[in-house]
């Protein structure tokens, strides 16, 4: 009866019923439909694998989901640049940053093996092996192994403190950032776990252009550090911090900048004008930014 209930309420209130259904239908069987008959997924200008991911599922019911991450990307990114993904999951914002960067460098991480793996053959449809390379481990402030979750929203997936889990290794970000004279862009979605990376790449962020990374008091509190604590560690390093107020326009905060949301991605720039011309983008409230600088 219950799942009766759930068809009806989906039938009469879901914009999209029938994508809705089949994606649930396809998440719940016991193999991996997209997997074996090569279900792919047309997100802007790339392609994905309909592979049982709860990433996958969003994209197969909205291909314009996110796409505030494709839109910054495509406007950041140049020819020749140098991008870190720390967090890459299944390639949503890899591919497309691997497809701009001809001729540059893409690094990628995601340590959820089974995600590694989507990750992998993702890169492939997209005839991007070349351009980019990826690591199953993860990220922070000592070398050695964590334990990882392995959520069914695997895009939720995080170093846990406590528990079980999966077994992963863990790197430093400086152990590949020593490599580069310079980084464009790196970005960290690592559900809170943030602080820890940047404690560990300190060397590599001093000579990177911008990092574009997630905020929430709630995640970074599950690691027992503040989301002052991150604003004020990439200060230190020579950042500015900003957040998006609307559509290529940025508006600066300070490390007491509070959310009035359960998250939200935010940029940290080191050089104002030379992201602006980048860009074409914009400054909310000039007045208020050389306040707070």
């Amino acid at each position: 009866m219950n799942v009766l209930r759930n068809v009806l309420e989906i039938l009469r209130h879901d914009k999209k019923p029938i994508r809705r259904i089949i994606g649930k239908i396809i998440m719940k069987l016991p193999f991996d439909l997209g997997k074996v008959f090569h279900i792919t997924i047309k997100i802007q200008d790339y392609f994905i694998y309909f592979n049982k991911s709860s990433l996958a599922l969003s994209f197969w019911y909205n291909p314009d989901d996110r796409v505030s991450d494709y839109m910054f990307f495509t406007s950041y990114l140049k020819t020749n640049d140098t991008y870190i993904d720390i967090g890459a999951n299944i390639g949503t914002t890899l591919i497309p940053a691997a497809k701009i960067v001809k001729g540059g460098k893409v690094i990628g991480f995601e340590p959820h093996p089974k995600i590694y793996k989507y990750l992998t053959a993702n890169v492939s449809l997209n005839n991007m092996e070349n351009r980019v390379e990826i690591q199953n481990c993860a990220l922070g402030k000592e070398r050695g192994y964590v334990h990882f979750s392995s959520y069914r929203a695997d895009d939720e997936n995080k170093v846990l403190l406590a528990g079980d889990g999966i077994k992963v290794p863990i790197k430093l970000l400086d152990d590949i950032g020593d490599m580069y004279t310079c980084i464009n862009l790196i970005k960290i979605d690592v559900e809170g776990y943030e602080k820890f990376v940047i404690d560990g790449g300190i060397k590599t962020l001093k000579k990177t252009d911008c990092v574009y990374f997630e905020v929430s008091e709630e995640m970074s509190g599950s690691y027992r550090y503040t989301m002052k604590d991150l604003l004020l560690s990439l200060e230190e390093i020579g950042f500015h911090i900003f957040v998006q107020k609307e559509p290529k326009i940025l508006e600066a905060i300070n490390f007491d900048y509070k959310l009035d949301t359960h998250h939200t991605n935010a940029f940290a720039i080191r050089n104002i004008k030379h992201f602006l011309e980048r860009t074409g983008w914009h400054i909310y409230d000039d007045i208020k930014y050389s306040k707070i600088k």
